[in-house]
């Protein structure tokens, strides 16, 4: 029976479940110590019997095995294979080993492991075994007895739902191993241990080689290693050594907000600390085509994206919207859950988040812990009200750490209720300085770089509304300035520089924002050096609330307000880090906020995700409404007029049937030539015109778009139509 093709390729039901085994025994040779016998057993039992279902004749059909003979009675009605396959588990003696509870889970998790459509009744289930499956295969048991142990999703309260999440995520990752016929595929745990060790073995070399002590709060994480911690550090104290340091012998997933901070990461990851680089993975929505621009030639990208998908680094840096969506137990998001119960998991800068993502982030550190996973919070700064909410939920941790370097001291303020920017202070400071202007919509960063352009022969913008090859090019650009000590002159941007690049200038002129957005911003000047001698401001902050996005950018007003109220004590002051610790006291303070729209969108939010009963949302809608932004992916039309004939034959590669290589480079191309817009800008300029992109998913917008790549200058995407 088992001899039957489980796939199109011929490749048996026995063969392909055998590979379902071998990975699983690979996970627990590496990872055993985190699961019980009693788990280990049922993970084995679902993935021995999740395939048994594709005997059925319809499906034998589907994979065009002509040897086998209709029975005469037999129904044409296509009954999905997994909602058969429990038909052949030996449900009395399953029960009398594993219990009810647990034989429930696992028939469950066969019965759902692909996520289907289709409406099944168990009539139809039953009238399929009788006509097909006992004609044709009268000596073997089966029986319709495990429909009773199918549990609804009211039977699936949390601490349910986890454990079957464990059982049908490990199932899925290993079928979606088992059925990749790459022959470069990497296996489905790669092992952590390096030449050197693991990473936080490599880590601490580097502190040896380099003969330096670890800092207290890497002393402390690395003693800590077995406890999930919250650590608050001031900029460059080494907070995200001691991350790594925490991690010990563990798998770890290291998330930040922004893809660019990750970029930066990977490759720190990969070239400082002696770690094998073939054990780090990039995870995030445009992973693929970084990676294919960054490639080894010996190395194969689509087998490292693969493996990136499937989770199988021991270490990978990502974002948290790639792991979080099990957050809406809903179908198809179990593995995520499944892998991080045995692994760490570092949410780095979590004030950045909006409460929406906020709320996910602290409900699922919930549910890890519930699981049997780890969690490390490090941040520069760390609101009380996230500390009330991950009280309430009653996640475990250890005391929060605070870590200030206050020895070094980096800013003096002065703030000013003006509408616009004293342009004339700004060229005299670029005169001798690398000056930063951080604006708080593209709109604005754009008037401000039309107000100094031609004023100063250094001047430059960057926001997240340039096609992504251009702003690669940008962001490259910034860096070069940066690092170069002769430079001086002008950058422009938006919030896409408060956490993602790695740079330090002399001078921060800034719109006032959130308190956390304002200290992310002041890290981007004066970031390691000391600027206590100093009479002079280096941070200047206009407060022009009525035209900087104050109520649509930042929608919780009351916040701006309170962060700008109490600031206005530092007028003119340095501003130490216990000064800022404070001040981010005092602006989130939770007894004073509740009222706010920022703590009821928490406190809503948080008690939806309490309160959702399980495969109520899809997939799709989870990977939607995490970050609650719909967006569509636009190619202005200066940049598809340039290269008609490519974008024509990117087209015509995704609509026909082409190898998987030259989709995927199809989808780089269009990618890097493209912008993400909300909805909302598309629906408001009504300017996106039909072309073949729309095939694609992409959309020809005609707005102005002005960039040189020679002077690596422009406006980017302008808010007026082409003529």
């Amino acid at each position: 029976m088992l001899t039957l093709p489980a796939k199109s390729n011929g490749e048996s039901i026995r063969s392909h479940t055998d590979k379902l085994l071998a990975a699983i025994n690979c996970l627990q040779c590496q990872y055993g110590q985190y699961f019980t016998d009693e788990l280990i057993q049922a993970i084995f039992t679902a993935c021995e019997y999740h395939d048994y279902g594709k005997v059925l004749y319809t499906f034998q059909k589907s994979v065009k095995n002509t040897q086998i003979q209709k029975p005469k009675d037999c129904s044409d009605f296509n009954i999905p294979h997994g909602y058969v396959s429990p038909a052949f588990m030996l449900i009395r003696q399953l029960e009398q080993k594993l219990g009810r509870e647990l034989l429930s889970l696992i028939v469950t998790a066969v019965y759902y492991h692909h996520v289907r459509s289709a409406t099944v009744t168990p009539a139809d289930i039953k009238a399929v075994i009788d006509t097909d499956l006992k004609v044709r295969y009268p000596n073997v048991p089966m029986s319709i007895r495990y429909f009773s142990y199918l549990l609804s999703n009211e039977s699936l309260e949390l601490d349910t739902w986890i454990r079957y999440a464990l059982i049908l995520g490990l199932l899925n990752r290993a079928d979606y191993y088992a059925s990749n016929t790459d022959e470069h595929k990497l296996p489905f745990e790669i092992k952590r241990h390096s030449e050197n060790g693991t990473l936080s073995d490599c880590v601490l070399s580097w502190f040896n080689d380099e003969h330096k002590p670890l800092r207290t709060i890497q002393t402390y994480s690395k003693e800590h290693c077995d406890d999930n911690i919250i650590m608050c550090a001031s900029t460059g104290i080494g907070k995200t050594e001691a991350a790594l340091l925490w991690s010990g012998d563990s798998k770890l997933f290291y998330t930040l907000p922004l893809r660019t901070s990750i970029n930066v990461m990977y490759e720190r990851i990969k070239s400082k600390y002696g770690y094998d680089s073939s054990k780090v993975a990039l995870l995030h929505s445009d992973a693929l085509s970084y990676l294919l621009d960054s490639a080894d030639e010996n190395v194969n990208t689509f087998a490292v994206h693969s493996a990136s998908q499937l989770l199988s680094y021991p270490f990978t840096v990502c974002t948290v919207d790639q792991l979080f969506t099990f957050v809406y137990r809903c179908r198809g998001s179990e593995m995520l859950l499944a892998t991080l119960k045995y692994s760490k998991i570092v949410i780095d800068e979590i004030q950045s988040y909006s409460p929406d993502v906020l709320a996910k982030l602290i409900y699922g550190l919930h549910v890890i812990t519930k699981a049997g996973g780890q969690f490390a919070i490090i941040t520069a700064t760390l609101p009380p009200v996230l500390l009330h909410f991950i009280e309430q939920y009653q996640i475990p941790h250890a005391e929060p750490q605070t870590y200030l370097n206050n020895d070094l001291i980096r800013h003096r303020i002065h703030i000013d209720n003006q509408l616009d920017f004293d342009y004339e202070h700004i060229l005299k400071s670029a005169e001798t300085k690398k000056v930063l202007i951080i604006c708080n919509t593209v709109r604005r960063a754009i008037d401000v770089y039309n107000n100094l352009k031609g004023k100063h022969n250094y001047v430059k913008l960057l926001h997240s509304k340039f096609i992504k090859r251009h702003r690669r090019l940008l962001e490259d650009e910034i860096i070069s300035f940066n690092s170069d000590r002769t430079s001086v002159g002008i950058w422009i941007s938006t919030q896409i520089v408060e956490a993602s690049l790695d740079i330090d200038f002399d001078v921060l002129y800034t719109e006032m924002c959130t308190a956390d957005s304002l200290l992310q911003r002041m890290g981007r000047c004066y970031r390691k050096r000391d600027y206590a001698d100093s009479v002079e401001a280096n941070v200047f902050i206009i407060n022009n609330k009525h035209c900087n996005g104050y109520g649509t950018v930042y929608e919780c007003t009351e916040l701006y307000d309170r962060a700008i109220d109490m600031l206005m004590p530092y007028q003119d002051q340095l501003f130490t880090e216990s000064a800022k610790m404070q001040y981010i006291n005092d602006v989130y303070n939770t007894d004073e906020i509740k009222n706010t729209s920022y703590y009821q969108q928490l406190k809503t939010e948080l008690q939806k995700l309490n309160s959702l009963k399980a495969f109520i949302v899809t997939k799709e809608e989870a990977v939607q409404s995490f970050r609650n932004i719909e967006t569509i992916s636009v190619i202005p039309k200066a940049i598809y007029n340039c290269q008609v004939a490519e974008f024509d034959n990117c087209v015509a590669v995704l609509s026909k049937k082409s190898s998987y290589a030259e989709k995927v480079e199809a989808r780089k191309f269009l990618s890097d030539n493209s912008i993400d817009l909300s909805v909302y800008y598309d629906k408001r300029s009504r300017q996106c015109d039909e072309s073949q992109l729309d095939k694609v998913g992409y959309h020809l917008l005609n707005y102005v778009y002005d960039f040189s790549e020679a002077e690596l200058k422009g406006h980017g995407l302008c808010y007026e139509m082409n003529g």
